[in-house]
């Protein structure tokens, strides 16, 4: 069973109404928002209401610990190896396909507004406008006008979009880069 299956499996069997994709997305924003803190912390209080304290709610938590420090190592690296966790696509319709995809970037704003980031329109660089385009794509449906091919064409390019801005973002987001920009001298 692939990693996708394995953790929504997990996630719907403690009751979180997500699935893996979408907890990915959260825990990549978490990563782009915040530098430190106790993730595990954080994670119990985005499923605050969920009660992650029982035996189950622990081992998501474990995982999603773990997923959170494997996406800030990818996304460290800089060398273009960070990836959505989205289901495989060989298994997956495109309409499903669009709404995971989808729902991975509602996780990923979420976790942004969990990693203490209020006004996501005001981040530094592109991030900003990279944010409003997620937006978009989170509320985005199939195309059903296009061909099939058209379909996975364009899908294939939301995934890249997103996979890079989400790169981006966490590039732009960092106190060492924010840092090298220019200072205005009023």
């Amino acid at each position: 069973m692939a990693i996708y299956e394995e953790l929504t499996d997990l996630l719907t069997d403690c009751g979180l109404p997500i699935d893996a994709a979408e907890a990915h997305g959260l825990v990549s924003g978490l990563v782009c928002a915040t530098q430190e803190g106790d993730v595990a912390e954080m994670l119990r209080g985005a499923f605050s209401q969920y009660g992650l304290d029982s035996p189950k709610g622990q081992t998501v938590v474990g995982h999603l610990s773990s997923l959170h420090q494997q996406t800030r190592e990818l996304l460290e690296e800089a060398m273009g190896e960070f990836i959505l966790l989205l289901p495989d696509e060989d298994n997956e319709e495109l309409d499903r396909q669009t709404d995971v995809l989808a729902g991975w970037c509602r996780g990923f704003l979420y976790g942004l507004v969990e990693g203490g980031i209020i006004d996501l329109g005001h981040l530094p660089g592109d991030a900003g406008e990279i944010v409003k385009d997620l937006l978009k794509i989170s509320e985005v449906v199939p195309d059903n006008e296009l061909d099939s091919e058209g379909q996975e064409r364009a899908l294939t390019e939301l995934v890249e979009y997103v996979r890079t801005g989400v790169q981006l973002i966490y590039e732009e987001m960092q106190p060492d880069n924010n840092s090298k920009q220019p200072k205005l001298i009023h």
